[in-house]
């Protein structure tokens, strides 16, 4: 009877040490569809994007990273800023500091190939399905952009 108690009780434990070992990978509750890696594909004023440098769009929480990656060097620069959803929109803000963090890689302005502007920005969200985003930038000066994303993790 022992040993069964035992052997139960050992049982529980790992159990118990299965579950919190899966550990959390969305930071602050579920965000939907957005959470993960996004390649931009195209953008209607440029066409196809090739992949140097790709660029990688990544949300979390109110987080947002656009990742230039080179691919011959596998060299990398992060744009950070925050994000969020109202209705069918998106709101980009990229106006934060560069105080924020030590000199490194990281910035906090978008990808110059990107077009998108330092500051808060607005988009139409057209698509935003489990595999694609299609956004629409409506830029005051000039044509709208039309961005087309696909799932990349």
């Amino acid at each position: 009877m022992k040993k069964i108690f035992k052997a139960g009780v050992m049982a529980s434990v790992i159990a118990i040490c299965c579950i919190l070992s899966v550990g959390c990978t969305r930071n602050n509750g579920d965000i939907g569809v957005w959470f993960g890696a996004w390649k931009l594909e195209s953008m209607s004023n440029k066409g196809e994007i090739g992949n140097s440098p790709a660029i990688i769009w990544k949300f979390q929480n109110h987080v947002v990273e656009m990742q230039e990656v080179w691919e011959g060097n596998h060299e990398s620069v992060d744009h950070f800023g925050s994000w969020t959803q109202v209705d069918d929109h998106l709101i980009l803000d990229f106006g934060h500091s560069d105080n924020m963090f030590p000199a490194g890689s990281w910035k906090y302005t978008p990808p110059a190939v990107t077009e998108i502007p330092n500051g808060t920005t607005e988009m139409v969200i057209k698509e935003l399905s489990n595999k694609r985003i299609e956004l629409i930038y409506n830029r005051s000066d000039s044509e709208p952009i039309v961005y087309k994303l696909i799932r990349w993790s």
